[in-house]
């Protein structure tokens, strides 16, 4: 089912360049905490703040999400900070597209009419009955719920757009076309491999985090109860109060423990994603390393003259190369030697001599014919 999704995510716990990514976002998360309680004195700075804030997370990830296409044997075109303005954009123009439905307008279309159907019911039910028109509210929140399956199912085939513009240099339109073209029949197969990615993402996430978090509660119930038994022994409180304090302070470093460490490490978490969600969009597009390699060998090879890319063959043996050869050439009769041309003065001579024609004794015919009368 994941098709090397999962594996290929959990390649980037071995890349160092995976873990520096990982260490920008958790500080680009520091600073969106920090810089509105520094800034909260002027409007000005903390709504630019943010915004900036926003943009170079959107840089770091990209080049994240770079870095992982070029794991998988893709070859991106460059990518400046220009390129975060188109990568936001197409963002947005996904996100429209999925909520209108623009590649697929039959779902707008009866949507449409089964809203304005439901309204006008709505405002005759009305006319007759007050009550009638939250009746028809309700019918519209359960179509608006249904609606919101089709703008997920339109937001699933429209992911890839960021991955076909970071990956081929596409534009807006045209990085929309292709994630819906690579997802066409394959919405469940890209659907369940993102729930196996996901799941083993939070599964890791939850499991280092949750030992992590274990062992500072065991140390600090540990902890707790070597200074309680100290306060017991001065203050003669009763032994029984004191069993259970211990277990609470764990209990409370592990939660307290817990969250810190789902905060660090969700960074992490997004770099295993992204490597998944490359990994996964390669697997739709075909084979990234072998496409991309043959196209960088078809250009190679018409920027090179054709003079330089001709070997010769290998040159002819002189005379029989072996017994073996000498013995198959007197076995075929194909291979009998043809007679030798002679010169063309030799042939004229020959032509030129006279032919001896022998005489005949005409004498001795005539005898035996009288003999015979």
């Amino acid at each position: 089912m994941g098709e090397g999704v999962v594996s290929f995510a959990f390649s980037a716990l071995k890349d160092l360049k995976a873990y520096a990514f990982a260490l920008a976002l958790l500080g680009l998360s520091f600073a969106g905490m920090v810089v509105p309680f520094l800034l909260a004195s002027s409007p000005v700075a903390l709504l630019v703040a943010p915004l900036l804030l926003g943009f170079v997370q959107y840089y770091v990830i990209a080049r994240l999400a770079l870095h992982a296409l070029r794991r998988v044997g893709f070859s991106p075109p460059p990518f400046g900070l220009l390129g975060v303005f188109k990568l936001f954009a197409v963002y947005l123009l996904s996100g429209l597209i999925a909520l209108f439905s623009g590649y697929n307008l039959k779902w707008l279309g009866l949507f449409i009419l089964f809203l304005v159907l439901e309204l006008g019911y709505g405002f005759v039910s009305a006319a007759q009955n007050p009550l009638g028109f939250m009746e028809v509210f309700s019918w519209v929140g359960i179509l608006l719920m249904l609606y919101y399956l089709v703008v997920f199912y339109n937001m699933l085939r429209l992911s890839f757009s960021a991955m076909a513009l970071l990956s081929r240099g596409l534009g807006l339109f045209d990085s929309t076309r292709e994630s819906w073209r690579l997802t066409m029949g394959k919405f469940w197969r890209v659907f369940f491999n993102f729930l196996v990615l996901l799941v083993a993402v939070m599964l890791f996430l939850f499991l280092v985090s949750g030992v992590l978090a274990f062992l500072v509660g065991v140390a600090a119930g540990s902890m707790f109860s070597g200074s309680l038994d100290a306060a017991a022994a001065s203050m003669g409180l009763p032994v029984q109060l004191l069993s259970v304090l211990p277990f609470v302070g764990a209990m409370l470093s592990f939660f307290i423990a817990f969250s810190l460490f789902l905060f660090l490490f969700s960074p992490l978490a997004t770099v295993l994603f992204s490597f998944g969600f490359v990994r996964l969009y390669a697997n739709l597009s075909g084979g990234a390393g072998d496409r991309v390699a043959s196209f960088s060998q078809l250009e190679a090879a018409a920027a090179q003259p054709a003079w330089q890319s001709y070997k010769p063959g290998p040159k002819p043996a002189k005379g029989a190369s072996s017994l073996r050869d000498l013995a198959e050439e007197e076995e075929d009769p194909s291979l009998e030697a043809k007679p030798r041309k002679k010169p063309a003065v030799e042939a004229r001579e020959e032509e030129s001599e006279p032919i001896d024609v022998e005489e005949l004794d005409f004498a001795g015919l005539d005898d035996e014919a009288d003999e015979e009368k």
